[in-house]
């Protein structure tokens, strides 16, 4: 709902394989008064073709959860508008050994073990830049936001 308040002018388009999640989305969209702006579909971001293109695509805390990042960041591109942005929002794995041994990293680790669980898998920064730049995104950058979430983010070339 942030982004639909933040944005008065814009249209938003939620997207989320759980059916369950949708409906919870749903009533906070009609709790905000937002309906007329922002609409939800139920798919996986593997198997996402939007009817019409967008001018920016924002993952939050789910792109380590997606089966084929390849093929995600492909329904991305051929989402986005020409000079669209796609922005990933995630929890970060450590680049190095190094980097292993920090309080955060511990902290990522853990999390790592869960994800492993079910089959989910946390990143580098590095990987999520390399993989935009394999789909044509120029104007790659990452923002880290805290020592476990980063933003990457890139534009769709024209």
């Amino acid at each position: 709902m942030r982004i639909a308040h933040s944005y008065p002018k814009s249209s938003v388009l939620g997207v989320d394989g759980d059916r369950f999640s949708l409906g919870l989305a749903q009533e906070r969209i009609a709790e905000h008064n937002v309906g007329d702006r922002v609409t939800l579909e139920q798919s996986t971001l593997e198997g996402w073709s939007p009817a019409e293109k967008l001018d920016m695509v924002f993952i939050n805390i789910s792109m380590h959860e997606c089966r084929d990042l390849e093929k995600v960041t492909q329904s991305v591109r051929d989402a986005l508008n020409p000079g669209g942005y796609f922005v990933i929002s995630d929890m970060p794995f450590p680049e190095t050994l190094e980097e292993c041994r920090t309080v955060p990293a511990r902290v990522m680790s853990g999390i790592q073990f869960w994800e492993a669980q079910i089959d989910d898998q946390l990143l580098p920064t590095s990987a999520y830049e390399q993989l935009l730049a394999r789909h044509d995104f120029r104007e790659i950058g990452a923002i880290d936001v805290t020592p476990v979430h980063v933003i990457v983010h890139g534009r769709r070339a024209d």
